[in-house]
């Protein structure tokens, strides 16, 4: 009873400490991973409702970043995330759009995409792997057949089961794939020229209008003389507020960039570097370890003299052996080459080519060839028991250096007579090779080349963080940050940034490693804050970043953002001055009047609307078509400047009426943003920053 008395005593503080320890335990593991207590941790974005999950977007980023390795122009891996978000995203607007009309994958449709489609690789490949394990289908229908009833050619079912599967796998995506082509071609041909449409594009450019138009643009203005007012950038930013919508909530930040170039420290180290080398170089025909361990490489280089560039040409192609000389040293690094031997070879030599399959029957075709039957009759003869590539050339010597081919076989072909001769054999088979012709030899250069690539030391990188975690300190807050970079020498650039945003800077060159500084601004960061420095250290011109967030937006940016307001005003200004220009001409009558009063010449000019850059203001070109020849002057107070026009003439081009050149015409006037219709006021929600924000 005591034991148990005591037991119940103490039961209070023993739930306080279970309890306790479970949400630190909870708290813990949300915070090492990022994630929100209370949010979904499997949920990189949601789609009204519809959740994208972790592990799919895992998948599709991992074989996106393959292809992208594989490509010959990548993408930044950092815009390479939100871009296969985004590509899920529109997945998950066109499923519901499909769905919401309904449609569906014919039996029909199916049929033809699995059995018909020359261009279904999953089939043809399917196929392909069924006749190498001795499955052996002609057709996509005789493999459907051969998996789904296996009895009929004495297979057994465990032998298709996973035929079946994958066959299962390959409709299902068909269906999708069926649905998602019907859906784009209603779209497509939602989107098209009726006959009035191409009707006015045609009327747009056959009839001229022949002007004389005076101009004066506003020029630099004089925001002195002009003063701007809140009140009057409240009532133009309310005019075109929607301008200015956001699609998400987001944060104004000022970002400095410190590219970091080697001290001059490390340029006099890189030169006393590149004295050793030569110094190595001259006692052998390599560099020592220690040099190596210091970024020095050694290449040993076999190259035909018109392969070779620059300085190092120069030095090779002259000096005599064993001499070493620096042919290049910068603020790059430096090179530095020893000469060796130069020889004549011959650089390439046409072959002709015959493959035979089999043991015994390679002798049998060579002695035909030697007998002297062309190629063309051995392999009507042979049929596919031989293969035939004729006048072929083979490289002996590269732009890269010498082919990757042995010695003793590169021997045998240039001591090669006319005759054909068994150049390579295997138990299942032989290659046969006559030498047609070898080029004439060509100078051969080889050399000793030592290269080293100059970037900024540990203690240049640890000088330059000290002076920029100072400047830090001392300015701790945005209003000071934004005050006194310039004075620190900080080239600060402003940037927008929430969630959707990959990456500091623009699609043309995002800055590296810079995601990790939009995941603090975004989801850490509170206005006013100052971040601590982050690096991006890869490469030969490390870069340290830091932020400072000015404000935050939910929906619009404010009418008095530095971007928004600076365009507000010059609006605002441009409407003054033209008032104040259309003032000193009220009384003129016409063009030449007016153009002496604004000081400008008149010109004249033939424009039609469907061509506005001839104009070069929509305001004007509009009223130009609406003014008949001989009306009074017209005075436009255009975006950039005042015009005075008078129509004195129009012209019918009287141009033929091509139906499919208006029409495609207007296909490429009005392609409609289909992200935005897919979009439109769904809430989609994205917390991508929170699993892939960056290191």
């Amino acid at each position: 009873m005591a034991t148990l008395e005591k037991i119940r005593s103490k039961s209070v503080l023993l739930i306080v400490v279970i309890g306790v320890a479970l949400l630190a335990f909870i708290v813990g593991d949300a915070l090492t991973n990022g994630q929100n207590l209370f949010g979904d941790p499997t949920t990189v974005a949601k789609v009204d409702g519809e959740k994208i999950d972790v592990t799919e977007f895992q998948r599709k980023l991992e074989e996106r970043s393959q292809q992208n390795q594989n490509s010959q122009r990548q993408m930044d891996d950092q815009a390479l995330t939100e871009q296969v978000l985004n590509e899920m995203i529109m997945e998950k607007l066109l499923n519901s759009a499909i769905e919401k009309l309904g449609i569906s994958a014919s039996s029909e449709q199916l049929r033809k995409h699995m059995f018909e489609n020359f261009q279904n690789q999953d089939v043809a490949m399917l196929v392909q792997q069924m006749n190498a394990v001795g499955m052996n289908a002609q057709t996509p229908a005789e493999a459907h057949d051969m998996i789904f009833n296996p009895k009929k050619y004495g297979l057994s079912e465990s032998q298709v089961g996973g035929l079946q599967a994958a066959w299962i796998g390959m409709e299902n995506a068909a269906k999708e794939q069926i649905k998602l082509r019907t859906y784009a071609n209603l779209m497509q041909n939602t989107f098209k020229a009726n006959d009035l449409d191409k009707k006015a594009l045609h009327d747009d450019i056959n009839i001229s209008y022949n002007i004389k138009l005076a101009y004066k643009p506003y020029g630099q203005i004089d925001e002195g003389k002009y003063p701007v007012s809140d009140e009057e950038l409240k009532a133009e930013y309310a005019k075109i507020k929607e301008e200015y919508k956001l699609n998400e909530p987001t944060k104004s930040i000022q970002f400095i960039s410190v590219s970091i170039a080697p001290s001059d420290a490390d340029i006099k180290a890189s030169k006393e570097l590149a004295r050793d080398v030569v110094a190595s170089l001259k006692e052998k025909n390599d560099i020592s370890k220690d040099l190596k361990a210091n970024g020095v490489i050694s290449n040993h280089k076999v190259l035909r003299a018109k392969d070779i560039t620059g300085a190092t040409k120069a030095f090779v192609t002259s000096a005599p052996i064993d001499s070493v000389s620096i042919v290049r040293e910068d603020i790059n690094g430096f090179t530095v080459v020893k000469v060796g031997k130069k020889s004549e070879e011959v650089d390439s030599i046409q072959l002709n080519l015959v493959n035979v399959v089999g043991d015994k029957l390679p002798a049998k075709v060579l002695a035909s060839l030697n007998s002297g039957i062309s190629l063309d009759s051995i392999q009507n003869v042979y049929k596919d028991s031989v293969m035939v590539q004729k006048e072929m050339w083979q490289q002996l010597i590269t732009a890269q250096g010498r082919a990757m081919i042995d010695k003793n076989q590169v021997d045998t072909l240039l001591n090669a007579g006319s005759n054909y001769f068994e150049f390579m054999k295997q138990p299942q088979g032989a290659v046969l090779v006559q030498v047609i012709k070898k080029n004439a030899p060509v100078a051969v250069y080889e050399y000793e080349e030592a290269s080293y690539t100059l970037a900024p030391s540990n203690a240049t990188i640890n000088a330059e963080r000290e002076k920029l975690e100072k400047f830090i300190a001392e300015n701790s807050t945005a209003a000071k940050f934004v005050e006194n970079a310039s004075k620190a020498g900080y080239a600060k650039v402003p940037y927008l940034v929430n969630a959707s945003t990959p990456a500091i800077g623009s699609a043309q060159m995002y800055q590296p490693n810079s995601r990790p500084v939009v995941k603090w601004a975004v989801l850490d960061a509170n206005v006013g804050e100052v971040s601590e420095i982050f690096e991006s250290l890869d490469g030969t011109r490390p870069q340290l970043y830091v932020a400072a967030v000015e404000a935050e937006f939910d929906s619009y940016l404010p009418f008095n953002y530095s971007t928004v307001k600076s365009s507000l005003e010059r609006t605002v200004r441009n409407a003054k001055v033209a008032e104040e220009m259309a003032k000193t001409i009220a009384a003129k009558k016409t063009v030449d009047e007016i153009a002496e009063a604004l000081g400008v010449t008149v010109s004249e000019r033939t424009v039609e609307f469907g061509n506005p850059n001839k104009m070069g203001d929509a305001e004007t070109l509009g009223k130009v078509v609406t003014t008949a020849a001989g009306k009074p002057v017209v005075v436009v107070k255009g975006k950039n400047g005042i015009y005075a026009f008078e129509v004195v003439s129009t012209t019918d081009n009287k141009l033929e009426f091509d139906d499919s050149k208006y029409e495609q015409q207007y296909a490429g006037k009005h392609r409609p943003d289909y992200e935005k219709i897919f979009k439109g006021n769904k809430n989609i929600e994205n917390n991508i920053l929170k699993f892939y924000g960056g290191k």
